[in-house]
C-alpha cells in the first residue's frame, strides 16, 4: 500500500496521544535532535487505543486534553523514519497503520506543492532549447545535454541525486520530481535492454518524435 504522500513538502508531526498512562519519562538520546527526542517521550506513554497522525502543517489543530503537538524542521519522509523507528524501539507499542482515504488517489509523483518553490527558469528554458534542437537535429547528445542540464537543476531544487546506470548517456526525474520515478536515455537499445535485463525496477520504453 502506498503512503500518503512522498515529499519534503510537508514537516509536521502531530502526535494525538488521549488517555496517557502515568509512566515516568525517559532519558533523552543525546545524538538525537529534540523532535525526535520528544516523539520518543511521547511514544513511551502510549497504551490502548492511543494515536499517533503524521500530518502536514495545514492539518486542523487539535486543542483537547492529552494532545500533543510537535512540528518537526524535517520532511514527512524524516519524521515519518523517526516516529516508527521510535515505535520499534518500545516494546509495549504495536502499531496498526491507517491511510486517509484520499491517499490511493494520490500518485507519488504528485507533488503541486512543489510549484511555488523557487526554480531557475533560465537554466530550465535552456535546458529545453538545448534538448528541442537535438530532436529537430536528429542529434542525440545534444538532446542529452539538455536533460543533463534539467536534471542539474532539478538538484539545484535539492532532489535526491538519481543513482548511476550502466550505459546511459542522461538522465532526470519526471512528474513532479523528489521521487516518483525517473527517465533515463541510452545510446542505443542494445545498451538500454542490458539496462533492464540487469534491474528489475527499470521499464523499457520505446522513442517515438514526430
Amino acid at each position: 500500500m502506498k503512503p500518503p504522500l512522498i515529499s519534503t513538502l510537508f514537516a509536521a508531526v502531530t502526535l494525538l496521544v488521549s488517555c496517557q498512562n502515568s509512566t515516568p519519562p525517559i532519558p533523552t538520546t543525546p545524538a538525537a535532535p529534540p523532535w525526535l527526542n520528544t516523539v520518543d517521550q511521547e511514544v513511551h506513554k502510549l497504551g490502548t487505543f492511543n494515536w499517533v497522525i503524521i500530518a502536514e502543517p495545514s492539518f486542523p489543530a487539535l486543542s483537547r486534553s492529552g494532545v500533543t503537538t510537535i512540528t518537526t524542521p524535517v520532511s514527512t519522509t524524516e519524521a515519518l523514519d523517526g516516529v516508527l523507528q521510535s515505535i520499534d524501539s518500545h516494546s509495549h507499542v504495536r502499531p496498526r497503520i491507517h491511510l486517509t482515504r484520499e491517499a490511493g488517489a494520490i500518485i507519488e509523483h504528485d507533488t503541486p506543492g512543489f510549484a511555488d518553490d523557487e526554480r531557475d527558469y533560465d537554466q530550465i528554458e535552456q535546458s529545453g532549447r538545448l534538448a528541442r534542437e537535438g530532436v529537430l537535429n536528429e542529434d542525440l547528445h545534444q538532446l542529452a545535454a539538455g536533460i543533463f542540464l534539467y536534471h542539474e537543476s532539478q538538484l539545484n531544487e535539492g532532489m535526491t541525486p538519481l543513482p548511476e546506470i550502466s550505459g546511459s548517456i542522461a538522465k532526470k526525474y519526471c512528474g513532479g520530481g523528489h521521487g516518483g520515478y525517473a527517465l533515463y536515455l541510452f545510446e542505443s537499445s542494445d545498451q538500454r535492454d542490458s539496462a533492464v535485463a540487469a534491474n528489475e525496477n527499470i521499464r523499457p520504453v520505446e522513442p517515438y518524435c514526430i
